[in-house]
């Protein structure tokens, strides 16, 4: 019976919300959950508090202490000493292990005995991020450490299907993996919505055509489409909202504002003409199955989004584009009002209602009934 679960995870609770922060929430309804991540010092400033921990009696945040520089191999190999170290002495105290990255199977695998339960959870194709390609040693460290732990795994789970079939494709003898989607979260619906005024002068910006991004901005972020939008069209506007890992192209038309808390979301949405998800065409993408999109589109907002694998399953709720031609096109058929949502606000609040995390969780409760 599985009763507490210790949850690994290399995603800081007060990062932007997602992922592994919502299925610990949702966790933490039927279980005790403990949620650890490993300190990042590169992302430290990036934080910002999360405060929707609403089950603090039954969800515990902590950090796992690490040192800085761990691209270097003696540092690493140093944090992988000082992870397993800080786990030995709780490891034993839970039912299940929940692992979302793969190097972090190095900091348990000297622990587990052959009657631990362990789960991994994949959100993304590690193997294709570009800090992880350039550095040999830790591709093949992150390869092994997923492979080994796909095989070691009770359950593994994949949060799109063509993570799902890249995972079978790349590792023989593992057990065939669960596809467990991303989705959109019922409280955040029901926040107390924040005033924008906080955060900008909507005054300022009218007679703009506003775009608006919520999320990461990283290497995946098609900065070369907005620039030359940008230069087509002198009465559209670019606002960014999430943290920052690139460089911003500095021109007066893009304006950043870091991570917000989720209950400005609703303002933010509100304010926008246009939501949009500008990524580039790349192999790590390909395998992502966006959380804002189901944001998006329960708040009933023209959204604009790259034509990907898995974002064909959004074809009927937004505008797909598959180069900068069709991109313009629906730009320029925005600015003079004559881009409408496709669906109805009925057809939206459906589309929402059957893709919560909630729902999202009752999937992932009766897949651990297989092996209790």
């Amino acid at each position: 019976m599985i009763r507490k679960i210790l949850y690994l995870t290399n995603t800081d609770w007060n990062w932007a919300k997602q992922r592994p922060q919502f299925i610990a929430e949702g966790l933490s309804d039927y279980y005790e959950v403990d949620y650890f991540s490993q300190y990042g010092y590169r992302k430290k400033n990036l934080l910002a508090e999360n405060p929707e921990n609403e089950h603090k009696f039954r969800l515990k945040i902590g950090r796992l202490f690490s040192l800085p520089l761990s691209r270097f191999l003696i540092i690493r190999k140093i944090n992988e000493i000082l992870g397993v170290l800080q786990l030995a002495f709780r490891i034993n105290h839970y039912d299940l292990i929940w692992i979302t990255y793969p190097s972090i199977y190095w900091l348990v695998r000297p622990l587990i005995t052959n009657k631990s339960k362990i789960v991994y959870d994949c959100m993304d194709d590690f193997a294709e991020f570009h800090n992880i390609k350039r550095c040999p040693a830790l591709f093949t460290r992150i390869l092994n450490g997923e492979k080994q732990l796909c095989q070691r795994s009770d359950l593994v789970f994949a949060s799109s299907g063509y993570l799902k079939n890249k995972l079978r494709t790349r590792y023989l003898n593992i057990k065939e993996p669960v596809v467990i989607n991303n989705a959109i979260s019922l409280r955040l619906l029901n926040y107390k919505c924040a005033t924008i005024n906080g955060l900008l002068n909507p005054e300022k910006y009218k007679g703009y055509c506003k775009l608006i991004y919520i999320g990461t901005i990283s290497e995946w972020f098609d900065f070369d489409i907005i620039l030359k939008s940008l230069d087509r069209f002198e009465n559209i506007i670019y606002f960014l909202f999430g943290p920052l890992e690139i460089i911003i192209p500095s021109n007066p038309r893009i304006k950043y504002f870091g991570t917000v808390p989720h209950n400005f979301l609703p303002a933010i949405f509100d304010f926008a003409d246009a939501l949009i998800m500008p990524f580039k065409n790349s192999e790590l993408i390909y395998s992502v199955d966006p959380v804002k999109l189901y944001e998006y589109i329960s708040f009933y907002k023209i959204s604009i989004i790259p034509g990907l694998p898995e974002t064909q399953k959004f074809k009927d709720y937004v505008c797909l584009y598959n180069n900068f031609s069709e991109y313009v096109d629906l730009v320029d058929k925005l600015r003079n009002k004559q881009l409408m949502p496709k669906k109805s606000r009925i057809d939206h609040e459906l589309f929402t209602r059957e893709n919560t995390w909630e729902k999202r969780l009752d999937a992932i409760v009766t897949n651990f009934k297989l092996i209790e």
